[in-house]
């Protein structure tokens, strides 16, 4: 086929509860799905999930290939999503549909996956929507590059860019809505309909954000006119692009000036004639000129909500952390969260150096990482706490600071002020190192990690254990005290409900 001549060939309409889709010939491809009504149009469709009747917890080969119906549920294949996202300026769309007929969407305006040699390494960024943000190499499987202990593809059922794990599994398993087990599995946006609840339906989709060479106009496919006949569908390739092309340089091309700097890209707005810079993780700023040290800055920088965002603590690598931007004035870093006894916090000296858990759900940060947030600077430490009854309680230090691994992450702590009374007393935790089931380092003539089945400052043991067994309020009396505890709020036999740890500079 030579672009520009007509060329017939026939189409299928497919209904679908988002529209009318097409069944076309796709330039430089053999088949491809083009979505060409929502949102203008335009979108190529590289995954689709309907009805649960593809399995999608495949091996790498069949993600780097593509599987599936294109009349149905499918993955268009990582090779052919790099080919579609490695020489344009892409943006991605998630549509998504639950059991009860809500409807959500996610675009990001940068979108671009490497090849195989770099096993399908995601770039994404800039997102808005409906359906909340949930954002690393592709792990399947039979290929774990993700950043657990654990393959994330094994314990989540999927194929996906996971993290340790991930709070979204489009390509999990089809479970119906609804469901209980030991992990995630399903088919889940987090921010959308939450961990245990496995999606309706979700389609992924791209298309190049504007267009601004000759050389980018030839590779755009070109659409169909579709027109029906008594007997059947029919379509014609006309020479008219997908998208509208914009005739003139952009402030981008044109300005003599770096305008977002070396930390961050240039992305013109043809309509004003302006631009936004799109900052590298961990900057901010209008020409991306500020470092993102801690949650704090956020709000300096106008970055008032809740979330995660990327830090850059002590000029070194980035970290991805939770910012709490509400709590007595904003700007903590969350370092622990228990909120339901998904995660299992009884885990050795590795797991508590690096981090482990999600930032949309249970986790710890890591030590080397607490150590690095509290290293240069004077840190204030609070922990949020809540029990079975919805009484809400809060502890504050205003001295905080965790050693290096060498020194076992040694804790500094003082300071007490709050409601929750004083469980990590000056007397008892000034010091003290870093303990797992693993490595014992406190002052007991047994691994009081291994009593408490936790991981702390202990002393011989302890008056708070936040890192212990998630025991849902009053236990038997007859075990150890190994709940999620805060003597000092609910006594030795009480697993609290929630807890948050975070940290902040010191006005």
């Amino acid at each position: 086929m030579v672009m520009g001549e007509y060329h017939t060939v026939s189409v299928k309409s497919l209904a679908t509860s988002a529209g009318c889709y097409f069944l076309i010939v796709c330039y430089p491809f053999s088949i491809c799905i083009c979505d060409l009504i929502t949102n203008v149009g335009g979108w190529t469709v590289f995954q689709k999930r309907l009805d649960g009747s593809v399995d999608f917890f495949r091996n790498w080969e069949s993600y780097k290939n593509g599987f599936g119906d294109l009349n149905k549920e499918f993955c268009l294949g990582n090779d052919n999503l790099h080919r579609l996202t490695f020489s344009e300026d892409v943006m991605l769309r998630v549509d998504m549909e639950d059991f009860d007929g809500n409807i959500k969407y996610a675009e990001y305006t940068t979108f671009q996956v490497a090849d195989e040699a770099d096993k399908y390494r995601i770039l994404i960024g800039g997102y808005s929507g409906t359906a909340g943000d949930s954002n690393m190499q592709f792990t399947t499987k039979d290929a774990d590059n993700d950043l657990s202990p654990i393959s994330c593809a094994q314990r989540h059922s999927g194929g996906w860019w996971f993290n340790r794990c991930s709070s979204a599994n489009p390509n999990g398993l089809y479970h119906n809505g609804p469901y209980s087990g030991q992990y995630s599995d399903g088919a889940k946006w987090v921010t959308f309909r939450g961990h245990f609840y496995s999606l309706k339906r979700i389609e992924m989709k791209l298309k190049p954000k504007t267009v601004q060479s000759a050389e980018e106009k030839k590779l755009l496919p070109f659409f169909m006119t579709v027109m029906k006949t008594a007997e059947s569908f029919q379509a014609t390739y006309v020479a008219t692009s997908l998208f509208s092309l914009p005739l003139k340089q952009s402030v981008c091309e044109s300005s003599n000036l770096d305008l977002c700097g070396n930390k961050g890209i240039c992305i013109p707005d043809y309509s004003k004639d302006s631009f936004t810079c799109k900052c590298d993780n961990g900057y901010t700023g209008t020409r991306c000129e500020f470092i993102i040290e801690d949650c704090s800055k956020l709000g300096q920088s106008g970055l008032a909500s809740t979330g995660i965002y990327y830090i850059i603590p002590d000029g070194g690598s980035v970290i991805q952390v939770l910012c709490d931007m509400t709590t007595n004035s904003g700007g903590w870093t969350v370092f622990q969260r228990r909120l339901n006894g998904s995660v299992d916090f009884f885990q050795g000296w590795e797991s508590y150096k690096n981090g482990f858990g999600d930032l949309n759900g249970e986790f710890w940060l890591g030590n080397d990482n607490l150590h690095r947030l509290t290293a240069s600077s004077d840190v204030m430490l609070r922990v949020d706490m809540e029990d079975f009854d919805g009484n809400i309680t809060h502890a504050e230090y205003t001295t905080f600071q965790v050693a290096d691994e060498a020194d076992k992450y040694r804790i500094t702590i003082g300071g007490y002020n709050g409601t929750a009374g004083d469980s990590m007393p000056h007397k008892w935790h000034l010091n003290l190192q870093f303990s797992t089931k693993d490595v014992d380092s406190d002052l007991h003539p047994d691994n009081c990690a291994v009593l408490l089945s936790g991981a702390w400052w202990y002393h011989s043991c302890s008056w708070a254990n936040l890192n212990g067994l998630y025991r849902r309020g009053s236990y038997n009396t007859s075990y150890l005290p190994h709940g999620v505890k805060w003597v000092t709020f609910r006594g030795q036999y009480y697993s609290l409900k929630r807890t948050e740890m975070k940290l902040k500079p010191k006005p």
